[in-house]
């Protein structure tokens, strides 16, 4: 936070997913410490989320996902514009996402209870042909995603049932 209120006018797309990826890092662990560490920086991060609003269409792949990690991990009140704006610009490309983001941006979502019917559309027509593609791990994160949100996905969750029988057969 404290290099992106130095820098932050200068910072690109790219480097601002940086810097949602490490406030994602540094927040996770935190716990119940979480909430008052977020509210003493919140006129930082609203000014982060709004920087990055401005880049957002600026930003690759990489960057979209670290930006929603950070987001759905800060829980600020700016989150949901932000996470709303990162929906709506993420899903005509999510198709060219790779298993980890894809399943990383899921995640990010369920994290933040926020509701996005077609991000989890669209990533799921994604997901569904290169699901053999798939960690392990990325198919629970997944699968756990899809459930959390509540999004139903039959022909996803068909998919992740026969990628992990193969997985367990391995």
């Amino acid at each position: 936070i404290r290099l992106f209120d130095a820098y932050g006018r200068q910072m690109d797309a790219d480097n601002l997913g940086g810097v949602w990826s490490c406030l994602a890092r540094q927040l996770r662990p935190m716990g119940s410490n979480q909430a008052a560490w977020v509210s003493a920086h919140e006129e930082a991060i609203a000014r982060l989320s709004a920087r990055t609003l401005e880049l957002l269409p600026e930003c690759d792949v990489h960057a979209l996902a670290s930006i929603v990690d950070g987001a759905a991990q800060a829980r600020h009140s700016t989150a949901a514009a932000l996470l709303d704006s990162v929906a709506t610009i993420a899903v005509p490309c999510v198709a060219h996402f790779p298993p980890r983001a894809l399943t990383a941006t899921a995640a990010a979502y369920a994290t933040a209870g926020r509701a996005a019917p077609a991000l989890f559309d669209a990533i799921g027509r994604a997901a569904e042909p290169r699901i053999a593609n798939f960690s392990a791990a990325e198919l629970a994160s997944l699968a756990w995603a899809y459930a959390t949100a509540a999004h139903a996905a039959p022909a996803l969750f068909d998919a992740i049932e026969h990628a992990a029988a193969a997985t367990l057969g391995e």
